[in-house]
């Protein structure tokens, strides 16, 4: 019974200082939960802030805030945390498989939530609006990735899927496998977009020979190859740094 009456104390103790480090431990005109219902856009608050009202609570020796700067430094900023995997970030310490979870998941649905503005005005023959779609997802992955868009005969949007991820320096592409989503959805044209890790989006010699390797194959499978779009590292003020081959003269 001892034992038991010293748990409950000491689960009380961890309570009171979860609390303490909490967001409800601030004042209340700086507690982000109450700024972001008074806020008219999301501009009036920070990324640490945001942050915070998911992670809810802080641990010992960190507020809630603290304990989000220390995700935005960890990961260098929104874009690292969002290609963050589950055990990295569970590995941080005070956020765990629940905090964690609910980190991936408001990351993800804000990533869906620009596809869908992106989509919204979407064109496959517009290389800017192709890269800006894929740019938040892709151009800062840690390997190569390519993802196929296939589209109408007005160009409009049909379906995406990333079919590969590769090394730092590279990736395998089987030529079939691009086009089979494309064939079964009846689509007339594809893009391909792929990353280059390194943040420079001009083409190597084997993305030419695949670029042209592709094509050949898709006119064999009554597909066009509007594009293929490289990827690099952009800001967002500038926007995505991108390399269209057709605009190269490569298809």
């Amino acid at each position: 019974m001892e034992r038991s009456r010293g748990t409950a104390r000491s689960g009380h103790r961890i309570r009171e200082e979860e609390s303490f480090w909490s967001i409800k431990a601030l004042p209340e005109e700086e507690r982000p939960r109450e700024r972001i219902l008074a806020a008219r856009d999301d501009t009036a608050m920070t990324d640490a802030e945001l942050l915070a009202i998911l992670l809810r609570t802080g641990v010992r020796g960190l507020s809630t805030i603290d304990l989000a700067r220390e995700l935005l430094n960890r990961f260098d900023g929104l874009r690292g945390l969002a290609h963050a995997s589950a055990d990295e970030l569970c590995a941080i310490h005070g956020l765990g498989p629940a905090k964690a979870a609910q980190v991936r998941a408001a990351l993800w649905l804000g990533r869906r939530l620009g596809h869908l503005t992106a989509e919204d005005t979407f064109a496959a023959d517009n290389p800017g609006i192709v890269a800006r779609m894929l740019e938040r997802e892709i151009a800062d992955a840690p390997r190569e990735e390519m993802h196929v868009i296939w589209v109408d005969a007005k160009n409009r949007l049909v379906g995406r899927r990333r079919v590969y991820e590769g090394t730092v320096s590279g990736l395998t592409v089987k030529v079939g496998e691009l086009f089979r989503d494309a064939i079964r959805a009846t689509a007339v044209g594809v893009v391909l977009v792929h990353n280059h890790p390194s943040g420079d989006p001009e083409p190597s010699s084997e993305d030419v020979a695949l670029t042209r390797e592709v094509s050949r194959a898709a006119e064999l499978l009554d597909l066009k190859v509007i594009d293929h779009i490289i990827l690099g590292r952009g800001d967002r003020a500038q926007g995505p740094r991108f390399v269209s081959m057709r605009a190269r003269g490569f298809l």
